[in-house]
């Protein structure tokens, strides 16, 4: 930070990526955005401007340019199929392609492998992962608001002089958050965590030699009840992992029940059901109270953002997210490949997945506005239902981003689900309550959790995506109002 010499950032890209090549998922994590906010002075110059920022890559150790072996090269385009290719790509270049953004992006990455030779094996620096990195942060992290709670006590309690945003990709979501609980060593220990979940967070917690403390959920928000989380912890207790879903969750409550307890407990987020949500000012996943505090954002198809797989990483601790990047790719050091530093594995992102997300995050707006109106749809539609106690609406804090629209049945969920499917040709989901499941039970012992148990089999999910009509959300209302309309008449 001090005494560095400042370059504008495409300068200190340039200069970083001349004389290097970078492994895939590292350098990613070099790129750091600092906030101005009144609580975090930020001691560089030349940021000027209403909610302007400032990014710098932070100094690396110079490595060795080095032939790279075993690499098998694609066939190249030529004649007429080039100069289709070609012209594809310059129609996007000028914004005159008809749709088509990602695949087009997918189609010139391969398509001119000698700007980057080493796709998927090493970072360059026309690599799109640098670009997702950077763009997803400043697309989705706001500028700190003036005055929020949470910031303002983490200031205080730590003395940040800065924020800084720190980013690493790794493979998919599950991968990412296993490389974090591995990173942060929770192995023999316990990690707290909602039992009405995604199958991703247990599954990461076990692959990290860890035991799920299972604990209960809010019965609004469907989300972590902090009360109960905090009631878990105990001498065992290495971590935290949240998963917002539609929302972001108040940390505050949280984080000064850590503090009373003492000990260091991370506090790992899988924001991936809460990209583009936003509380206080700040979006899920900005704000990342230490020690080791990361939050984890999915790019699987099923999200905000699809890049048909891929996740980033998001810390403000540099040397956490180092070990992070050693274990995403097979435990070597990311800046000394002769040296193996940790039991890794093949977590790192690849490019292919990049150049996607990279292109959805540019129609950030469109998605967002799109997925809040078929929200409305839906939340309009089922009044009725509601009106007559066959379905209650999650409650969501703040101005959330629905990823998974979620409802609460009168009854469970099974015969519904089924006869939807059957007779209407309508997919509904739903999340598992893994304290029951016996696999979880005979392996961790027996827990009992009443709000979850009350609830996790009468929550499903109505489809829910971007290509949605209102004619879509109205045919899926009215199928389920006779669904359970027969249900309460007893014909079921």
């Amino acid at each position: 930070m001090r005494g560095i010499k400042k370059h504008s950032f495409l300068q200190t890209i340039d200069i970083a990526c001349k004389y290097c090549v970078f492994r895939a998922g590292f350098l990613c994590y070099t790129v750091a955005r600092v906030n101005e906010h009144p609580a975090l002075p930020v001691r560089m110059k030349g940021v000027r401007g209403e909610g302007a920022t400032k990014w710098r890559v932070v100094p690396l150790d110079i490595m060795k340019f080095r032939h790279l072996f075993g690499l098998s090269f694609l066939d190249p385009p030529q004649g007429k199929t080039k100069e289709l290719i070609e012209e594809l790509i310059h129609l996007k270049k000028w914004g005159k392609n008809e749709g088509a953004d990602e695949i087009i992006s997918v189609v010139e990455l391969l398509a001119r492998l000698d700007q980057n030779p080493y796709l998927n094996l090493a970072i360059g620096k026309n690599s799109p992962i640098l670009s997702l990195n950077r763009e997803f942060t400043q697309a989705f992290f706001p500028r700190p608001p003036e005055k929020n709670p949470l910031l303002e006590y983490l200031v205080s309690k730590y003395k940040w002089q800065e924020l800084p945003i720190y980013t690493t990709g790794c493979s998919n979501a599950t991968n990412a958050l296993t490389a974090c609980l591995q990173a942060h060593g929770v192995e023999g220990g316990e990690v707290i965590t909602t039992s009405y979940n995604y199958v991703a967070a247990p599954n990461a917690i076990v692959s990290a030699g860890a035991t799920p403390h299972f604990v209960d959920i809010d019965p609004a928000t469907f989300c972590m009840d902090i009360k109960s989380a905090l009631k878990a912890v105990n001498k065992k207790t290495r971590a935290i992992l949240l998963t917002p879903v539609n929302q972001c969750i108040d940390l505050l409550p949280l984080v000064k029940g850590l503090e009373k307890k003492g000990g260091e407990v991370a506090l790992f987020q899988d924001v991936t059901t809460a990209i583009g949500s936003t509380l206080d000012g700040l979006g899920a996943g900005q704000v990342n109270p230490p020690s080791h505090g990361a939050s984890v954002f999915s790019f699987a198809p099923s999200k905000v953002i699809n890049g048909f797989g891929g996740a980033l990483v998001v810390s403000h601790d540099l040397e956490f997210l180092k070990k992070i990047d050693s274990i995403a790719f097979h435990g070597l050091n990311p800046f000394n490949d002769e040296e193996v530093q940790t039991f890794g594995n093949n977590f790192k992102m690849n490019e292919i997945c990049a150049a996607i997300a990279l292109e959805q995050v540019k129609k950030k707006e469109a998605l967002l506005a799109k997925r809040k109106q078929v929200k409305e749809w839906y939340d309009s539609a089922l009044k009725p239902l509601i009106k007559k106690g066959e379905v209650a609406l999650q409650e969501i804090q703040g101005d959330g981003v629905v990823t998974h629209y979620m409802i609460r049945l009168k009854k469970n969920y099974h015969r519904v689900i089924l006869e939807m499917a059957q007779r209407f040709k309508i997919g509904l989901s739903h999340w598992y309550a893994f304290h029951l499941e016996p696999i979880y039970r005979l392996r961790f012992g027996m827990v009992t959790l009443p709000v979850t148990e009350a609830m996790y089999d009468k929550i499903v999910f109505l489809p829910f995506h971007v290509a949605m009509e209102e004619k879509d959300v109205e045919y899926i209302v009215s199928s389920l109002e006779t669904v359970l309309t027969k249900a309460s008449s007893g014909k079921a």
